[in-house]
């Protein structure tokens, strides 16, 4: 007995936390046409399942949540689709290691994606830390991303730089 999925046309935004199955990703995929913006808390299971995610044809946005330093997948576990314009990156946690900011450093470095411009920071806190903390790293790592055909933004939306002091 075939039943009809429910209809999600005008669903435009999906928060997805911990638990994404195979079913539900393609539910989504399929039925949520103008989805533009997935939130993404990562887990191994989410990482199996976004290709599915990613097949909605209008999905411009994808921010990616880690609740620890070591939950954050690498640019080769999270491919950006072509449609894909802005990247968000959320830490639940407020300050990093020098380590820690080694390792974004590399993370950013391996970002790539056809259509995309804008990569940026939404934890403030953590962007604050960066900057007071950790700037000799910060300004190496800027100018790295120099070459890069999208911009690096703070958690308000301005290009992110390093403070003089």
């Amino acid at each position: 007995h075939y039943q009809q999925p429910p209809d999600f046309a005008s669903v435009q935004q999906v928060y997805m936390r911990w638990v994404i199955s195979p079913r539900v990703a393609n539910l989504l995929s399929t039925a949520c046409p103008q989805l533009h913006t997935l939130y993404l808390t990562f887990n191994s299971s989410t990482l199996a399942n976004l290709a599915a995610m990613y097949r909605s044809p209008s999905l411009r946005h994808v921010v990616a949540i880690a609740d620890s330093r070591h939950e954050y997948p690498t640019p080769h576990e999270l491919p950006l689709p072509p449609t894909v314009t802005h990247f968000g990156i959320h830490f639940q946690f407020d300050q990093g290691s020098k380590v820690f900011y080694r390792a974004l450093e590399q993370w950013l470095l391996g970002i790539s994606g056809q259509s995309l411009q804008v990569v940026r920071f939404f934890n403030a806190k953590a962007v604050r830390n960066w900057r007071q903390h950790h700037a000799t790293q910060l300004r190496e790592c800027l100018v790295k991303l120099k070459t890069r055909s999208w911009h690096l933004q703070d958690h308000r939306g301005r290009l992110l730089t390093v403070p003089l002091h």
